[in-house]
This record gives C-alpha cells, sequence and structure tokens, in this order.
C-alpha cells in the first residue's frame, strides 16, 4: 500500500467515469454500453494492484483493521480523480456534454432525500465490494466487472464518482453529498462481514493486509 498506487486507483476509476460520462445521454443504451466501459477499464485496479478506497474493510469488522491506511487510499484516491477531473474539464474533448452529465449526477442525489442518498450508498459500497472479494476468493474477475456494471446501471452512488462530478461541476454547491456517500460507502463495503462474523469459517478466517492480496495474480491468469 502506497500513496501512489492510492492516486493510481483514483485515477483508473476517474478514467472510467470519464467514459461512461461521455458516452451517457439519457437513453437505456447508452446507460448499457457506458456500464459496460466502465466495468472494463476499472480491471486496472486489481490487475496492477492499484489500491481502492471501496475494497478495505473499515471502522464496522472487528478483525485487524488497519483505519490510517484506509485514510491514505481514501485521500489518494481523491487525489486521482481530482487531477483527472480537472484536465478533462480544461482539456478534454466535449467538455460541455462532460459538465452537463456531472451536473445531471449530483442533481439526480440532491433530489433524493438524505436517508435515500445514504442507504444507495451503502448498496454500492456492498456491490463493489463484494464484487472485489469474491475474486480475491477464486472466483473469475467477471464477478468484479459485474459488480462495477449493476453500481453505474442503477445508480448506486460511489464517492468517486461524486467527487468526479464536483470538479467537472466546478465543485458546485452539491459538496454536502461527500458525508453521507462516503458513510454509505464504508458501512456497505463492511456489510457482509458484519453478516458473516459469527459463522463458523468466518471465526479461522485471517485478515490479509492490503498489500498481500493476490486478486491481482488471479487477474492476470484470466487474461
Amino acid at each position: 500500500m502506497s500513496i501512489i498506487d492510492s492516486i493510481l486507483g483514483g485515477i483508473a476509476y476517474a478514467m472510467g467515469v470519464t467514459v461512461w460520462f461521455f458516452v451517457y445521454d439519457g437513453s437505456l443504451l447508452s446507460l448499457t454500453v457506458g456500464s459496460v466501459c466502465f466495468a472494463i477499464i476499472l480491471m486496472a485496479i486489481p490487475y496492477y494492484r492499484l489500491d481502492f478506497f471501496l475494497g478495505r474493510p473499515g471502522v464496522l469488522s472487528d478483525k485487524n483493521i488497519y483505519p490510517v491506511e484506509t485514510f491514505i487510499i481514501y485521500m489518494g484516491n481523491f487525489i486521482g480523480v481530482m487531477w483527472v477531473g480537472v484536465a478533462i474539464k480544461l482539456f478534454g474533448p466535449r467538455s460541455e456534454h462532460l459538465v452537463a452529465t456531472a451536473h445531471y449526477t449530483l442533481e439526480y442525489l440532491h433530489n433524493e432525500s438524505w436517508d435515500t442518498v445514504f442507504i444507495i450508498s451503502i448498496l454500492g459500497g456492498m456491490m463493489f465490494y463484494a464484487g472485489a472479494m469474491a475474486v480475491n476468493k477464486g472466483h473469475p474477475p467477471t464477478y468484479f466487472m459485474a459488480a462495477a456494471f449493476v453500481c453505474m446501471m442503477a445508480h448506486w452512488p460511489m464517492i468517486h464518482v461524486v467527487w468526479f462530478s464536483l470538479w467537472v461541476d466546478t465543485w458546485s454547491n452539491y459538496w454536502y453529498l461527500v458525508i453521507p456517500v462516503t458513510l454509505g460507502n464504508l458501512i456497505g463495503s463492511n456489510i457482509w462481514i458484519m453478516l458473516r462474523k459469527h459463522s463458523p469459517t468466518y471465526q479461522n478466517e485471517k485478515y490479509i493486509k492490503p498489500d498481500s492480496y493476490d486478486i491481482a495474480d488471479r487477474f492476470r491468469d484470466f487474461v
């Protein structure tokens, strides 16, 4: 785990969101195509062993936790997303369309109540974490891709999408969305551990530190 890997993880995620924003025009076809492209691009995160905030257990687990590492990953992802968001807005093609899609994303969350945003953020955290851990336990990488695809199709917010939208939309008045989405993603990524912590198999499991995950090796074997 390093701040560089965290920044690169944020950049990879932001590139996937960029493609989704460019493709999406409100139609079901564009939503589907954009979500597929997003899922494919995000394969770079486990393939290159990049650090990703939603793929880390946090404060709700009774296993060994690493709050400092989780915070470093969070901030590194934020910096990576910020770099891509600013660069795309300043130098990217079709910047007007990108800004319009970013504004639509933020407006969609803004029109929902705080508890609704919080709940669907939990769902996003659950889905993404489940996909990452499924691959880490030996399942095909399509599980990770499927999780990313479902989150974008269902508009389940992830903090990286909110960051990207805010930077592209010139850090609009929707900055408050960072709080419920971050908390929801963090709790959602720990739901599986909370549900399994009383099972016999869970009691015998040992928490694996982030830098020893073998998820990247499984991806490389697959491709």
